[in-house]
């Protein structure tokens, strides 16, 4: 009688083993590709902020206006009003209109900003582009490093490498409509 020989399974070895090093795999390739977009988009929103955050403002002086008349229409938080403001530049009244949302009442009290090369140029708006561009270098800083967090923990832990690819290959299994 012949012996047959069994197969001995290594240690850490067969099919779990594999799958985990091919999860393992497809979440350090993608990894790669996240690292780019992300580089891209974060150089992108910082440049925007960076080009926002310069821009000189046109309304460059501020200063209280008394609302004279008020037309308002929608309702609660959808309200867009249509006010009729008195203010005063170097000691000269003026009105102008501005449209606001918001509810007001006729005497009431606004901050405006206006031109000092036209005052008559007004806005009721308070977010420059200063810190819309303050904001924006601040995402794409963000986002730079998330990025480069998130790559080097992928390409230097086996376990997170596997735990992105699961997910990656999950994404792509059930949600490809």
């Amino acid at each position: 009688m012949k012996r047959q020989k069994t197969k001995r399974v290594k240690k850490g070895g067969g099919f779990g083993s594999d799958a985990y090093d091919a999860t393992a795999t497809v979440g350090r390739v993608s990894s790669w590709f996240s690292l780019f977009f992300g580089c891209i988009f974060g150089i992108i929103f910082s440049a925007a902020g960076v080009y926002l955050s310069t821009l000189v403002d046109e309304y460059d002086k501020s200063t209280n206006a008394t609302v004279k008349s008020v037309k308002c229409t929608g309702t609660g938080k959808n309200q867009s009003c249509s006010l009729n403001v008195e203010y005063s530049v170097d000691g000269k009244n003026m009105t102008s209109d501005i449209i606001k949302s918001g509810a007001f009442n006729e005497g009431q009290t606004i901050s405006i900003k206006y031109s000092s090369k036209n005052p008559s140029n007004i806005t009721a708006d308070t977010l420059s582009a200063k810190f819309l561009g303050i904001g924006l270098i601040f995402l794409g800083v963000l986002i730079l490093i998330g990025s480069c967090v998130s790559f080097y923990l992928v390409q230097n832990n086996k376990l997170i490498a596997a735990a992105s690819g699961t997910g990656n290959i999950a994404g792509f299994v059930f949600n490809n409509d």
